[in-house]
């Protein structure tokens, strides 16, 4: 039942790693959102071959994708392009181990 949880949970990690290294020899940080997204979207892309499933998880991810942009967007006009990095990363970390966790259970 916690297969599921552990799966997405070392792969995020994962994803999240490429993430820094991406950001970190970018030459402007305005450009991380872009590749977040994009290894994001390459991992249900690749690892959800089942098409039922795969509809169910991309529903889910435009739903968490509305939430980041809704925060992305309060934190730009409220606290500023350089410090939402990270206070978006613990966000997106903490709703994603959270949908995990309701998917393992789910399961």
């Amino acid at each position: 039942m916690y297969f599921f949880f552990f799966f997405f949970f070392f792969l995020y990690i994962y994803f999240v790693f490429l993430f820094f290294i991406f950001f970190y020899f970018s030459s402007s940080s305005a450009y991380y959102y872009y590749y977040f997204f994009f290894f994001f979207f390459f991992f249900f892309l690749h690892f959800f071959f089942y098409f039922y499933l795969f509809i169910y998880f991309f529903i889910l991810f435009l739903l968490l994708l509305l939430l980041f942009f809704f925060f992305f967007i309060y934190e730009v006009l409220f606290l500023g392009i350089h410090t939402c990095i990270a206070l978006n990363c613990f966000l997106f970390i903490g709703f994603f181990l959270l949908f995990c966790l309701l998917f393992s259970f789910l399961c």
